[in-house]
């Protein structure tokens, strides 16, 4: 069976893939595999530079370079390991779609084209997510806590005043999908967290990402 590696709170602001990761987990050890799960540093973290940036220096990049860092330690340290990423995406409903057991693959790093309840993972794209062998994406419904709307309006309007540049658009992007947080309760409430889905998640591991790693490592 295989080592793996599970890392969470990448991203703090995802709270749901956080809350699955133990039963993920679980499930994977019953198995057979190896697993270690692993909480990323919040003060690496993306959600931590939006926090810090202010209105004169509101750039913010989306990996700096002590989160590659981090990432390459744990490869280096555990080469026969595959390291996976647990993250949530913005859920879109699909009334016809039921949670199935299968992930769906995405061989790009599209998440915005995906509708309905079952997860997606990512597999393989170096040049933007080099630090993982794999990602997987839960969706989850997202809500904006009173807490930040001031910090987003006010790095957004800083911004506007801003040549457009690509760090300008990279940050907009950023303060968009990261200063909000993902409701538990109403990602429970429309099925998108719990036992199945964690199932979902540990079959599509097992019987699609691990055979696809495994494959590429030996050629």
């Amino acid at each position: 069976m295989a080592k793996i590696i599970l890392v969470r709170k990448n991203h703090p602001n995802e709270a749901s893939a956080t809350i699955s990761s133990k039963g993920i987990v679980a499930g994977l050890e019953k198995r057979g595999h190896e697993v270690e799960l692993k909480t990323f540093p919040y003060r690496h973290s993306v959600l931590k530079r939006l926090l810090s940036a202010t209105p004169r220096r509101p750039y913010v990049k989306y990996i700096s370079q002590r989160e590659r860092n981090w990432f390459e330690k744990i490869k280096k340290d555990n080469p026969d390991a595959i390291v996976i990423g647990i993250h949530n995406f913005v859920y879109v409903p699909e009334p016809s779609e039921k949670l199935g057991g299968k992930i769906k693959l995405q061989k790009g790093d599209t998440i915005a084209a995906i509708a309905g309840k079952n997860p997606a993972w990512l597999l393989g794209v170096p040049e933007i997510r080099g630090e993982v062998h794999a990602n997987i994406e839960i969706p989850a419904v997202y809500r904006i806590p009173t807490r930040l709307e001031e910090k987003r309006r006010t790095l957004f309007e800083a911004l506007k005043s801003r040549f457009r540049s690509f760090e300008r658009i990279e940050t907009e992007a950023l303060l968009d999908e990261y200063l909000k947080t993902v409701d538990i309760k109403a990602s429970r409430e429309a099925g998108l967290m719990g036992e199945k889905m964690e199932e979902a998640i540990v079959e599509g591991i097992h019987e699609d990402i691990l055979p696809k790693f495994l494959k590429g490592r030996r050629k």
